[in-house]
């Protein structure tokens, strides 16, 4: 699963962030933020994004030759680069 904290609280506490449930894997190998703001996250069903409080789930359906995604980056005009293991 993924948590987040609010880094401004004190105490510092953590919120789990569940991800979908369509989803069999819940290993998560790389979290990034985009310029965008929202949050992306690269694991063994596919990529995930973050936006207002849901997740959107990316995989075969969407152009993925594999699902489980290893690598994920931004590039500075702000395309998305996964990477497969």
């Amino acid at each position: 699963g993924l948590y987040r904290a609010d880094l401004s609280q004190s105490p510092i506490r953590f919120q789990e962030i569940p991800v979908p449930k369509a989803t069999t894997g819940r290993t998560i190998y790389r979290v990034i933020q985009a310029r965008s703001g929202r949050i992306w996250a690269a694991g063994e069903q596919g990529l995930l994004r973050w936006d207002e409080g849901s997740w959107t789930l990316f995989g075969a359906k969407d152009g993925l030759k594999f699902e489980s995604l290893s690598y994920l980056a931004e590039d500075s005009a702000g395309a998305l680069w996964v990477g497969y293991t």
